[in-house]
């Protein structure tokens, strides 16, 4: 009999709810503090270059399920997702795979190259090229406009030649914008491997959500596949209010004197923390 129940106690502690069990987001930002361990939602997905996780406090349901004027609670939840993965390393506890090149800094540096582009020698000759393609389509308005008034009169004589004469705008335009695309240089870090990592924390008294952006720093993971995912993190980051926060956003906007548009910062600081699944 003790046999049988110590078997029955290690089938308990195997069984998918156990493991299941282990999950955990756990980070402090500021004044926050959030060490979740009920994960009802998780996803994990792999398209290289692309590798997206997601995870949900509470079961997300689909739009039918929903009745109309409520809405659904989330708990909190957390994206995270890796892009131009295909170089990297496999990740394990033994050597572990550590990011510090996040979104935010890729769009920045991608930013900066195209402006260092726009005042580069070949930007310059793309405009003008852009400027002879549609000084060369002004001058030939009037025989257009000449033209479309004959055809419109049922000359097939003139729809030959306004076909002819479009046509050949057409192909200009189309080689100057072959030409102008192979111009643009590829940016030093186009394909430079970089993460983003959001958790989203609901409003204590709403159905709205915090949205914490982590901006930089870094994260160092030890697991990384279809069946567990185990990352360390740390860096800073923004809280912002959610978006269809109308009130809240257009109270601070009209204080701060902004424009009533974009994303509105409720507070920034230093986040750190651990996040563990298995799928």
């Amino acid at each position: 009999m003790r046999s049988k129940l110590v078997l029955f106690a290690v089938l308990i502690l195997c069984s998918p709810k156990a493991i299941h069990a282990q999950d955990q987001i756990q980070f402090t930002f500021n004044s926050t503090r959030i060490n979740n361990s009920s994960i009802e939602e998780k996803n994990y997905s792999n398209t290289s270059p692309h590798i997206l996780i997601s995870t949900s406090e509470f079961r997300i349901p689909s739009p039918e399920e929903v009745p109309p004027g409520t809405h659904p609670e989330f708990g909190v939840r957390m994206v995270f997702s890796i892009e131009n993965h295909h170089d990297l390393t496999t990740a394990n506890p033994q050597n572990p795979l550590t990011l510090s090149y996040s979104q935010h800094e890729y769009g920045r540096d991608e930013k900066a190259h195209m402006e260092q582009f726009k005042n580069s020698s070949e930007a310059k000759q793309t405009a003008a090229k852009g400027q002879a393609i549609n000084a060369s389509m002004k001058s030939k308005e009037e025989r257009i406009k000449e033209l479309s008034e004959k055809v419109a009169k049922g000359d097939q004589n003139a729809l030959a030649a306004l076909e002819a004469l479009l046509n050949e705008e057409l192909e200009k335009a189309e080689k100057a914008s072959a030409g102008m695309t192979g111009n643009v240089p590829e940016s030093p870090t186009a394909n430079k491997p970089y993460y983003s990592l959001a958790f989203f924390l609901p409003y204590e008294d709403s159905h709205m959500e915090f949205m914490l952006d982590m901006k930089n720093g870094s994260v160092t993971i030890t697991k990384l596949n279809e069946k567990q995912f185990e990352m360390s993190f740390t860096g800073y980051a923004e809280l912002y209010y959610d978006d269809r926060d109308i009130e809240t956003i257009s109270k601070l906007n009209k204080e701060a004197g902004q424009p009533n548009f974009g994303k509105v910062l409720k507070e920034k600081g230093q986040v750190s923390g651990k996040v563990m699944i298995g799928f």
